[in-house]
């Protein structure tokens, strides 16, 4: 039996179908692992949940959309899931709170860590597996929002050229197994309209352009990743009338996407199994 995990943030698991939803096609099981806000701590622990409760073997696998280095993860009656740090709260206290927990060096020491402990552990199974990241792991502040507030006069020059010292971690992105990181690069239709209030309850104020990746772009990057990189990630027909059976529906639910909504669209057309405590 042939199974897919994949694991990451809200660029692997998200209000419509990510590039994981369009690979599990080419296989008899799919668990999606990601979550919205994720960072790499919760990425790095959930694989080993993963592997705990599923045994990787022969047949598997396993592929990790590593997220920013501006996350902070902490478990609380589940992962937290807030996303960017710098951007998570306001007033005083939030700023206090990334005085005393947020740091750029160390941000970027653990992410480099738990990479270099994944791939031990995935090199040490008879596994297929893959890594990439949502954006430019070689560029400490992947998303610029609440910077220049939190963290005036900072450098974002490329980490081992920021910090020679963390040059050891250089081999960790090594091999065939690296897949490009995503870019914007794939999103050649407009971004999406999305509202986080249930129809009825809105204003016009309450939609927004979503920055996250459309479903185009998710499709565009697997396709382009697949067949320059990765052959064996094959993308099948009935991953094109997933994408179409999202469009028709995006169509035909308006101009703004609601994410109610589409999180019962999901749940209806992509049976993500999703297990965690």
């Amino acid at each position: 039996m042939s199974r897919l995990f994949t694991f990451g943030c809200s660029f692997t698991h998200y209000f419509w179908p990510t590039w994981a939803d369009f690979l599990r096609f080419n296989y008899d099981e799919y668990q999606n692992w990601g979550g919205r806000g994720f960072g790499n701590q919760a990425i790095f622990e959930l694989l080993i949940e993963a592997n705990t409760r599923n045994k990787f073997t022969k047949g598997d696998t396993i592929i990790i959309m590593w997220s920013s280095h501006q996350r902070h993860d902490l478990y609380k009656i589940g992962w937290n899931g807030k996303g960017n740090i710098l951007t998570a709260g306001e007033g005083e206290k939030h700023d206090e709170y990334i005085k005393e927990n947020f740091e750029v060096l160390g941000s970027v020491y653990h992410t480099l860590n738990y990479i270099s402990a994944a791939r031990l552990i995935l090199e040490s199974l008879d596994i297929k597996w893959y890594m990439t990241a949502m954006d430019d792991l070689m560029i400490p502040l992947i998303e610029w929002d609440g910077v220049e507030t939190h963290l005036p006069g900072v450098s974002n020059r490329p980490i081992f050229e920021q910090w020679p010292q963390m040059s050891i971690y250089e081999h960790i992105f090594d091999g065939d197994n690296w897949l490009e990181y995503y870019d914007d690069k794939h999103e050649v239709n407009a971004l999406v309209n999305i509202c986080l209030k249930p129809r009825g309850t809105d204003t016009d104020a309450d939609s927004f352009l979503d920055p996250h990746p459309s479903p185009d772009a998710h499709y565009n990057w697997l396709k382009h990743v697949s067949s320059t990189q990765a052959p064996g990630l094959k993308i099948g027909r009935e991953a094109q009338q997933l994408l179409n059976m999202w469009k028709e529906w995006k169509e035909n639910s308006g101009e703004v996407v609601y994410v109610d909504e589409a999180t019962i669209w999901m749940e209806e057309h992509c049976r993500v199994q999703q297990c965690t405590f």
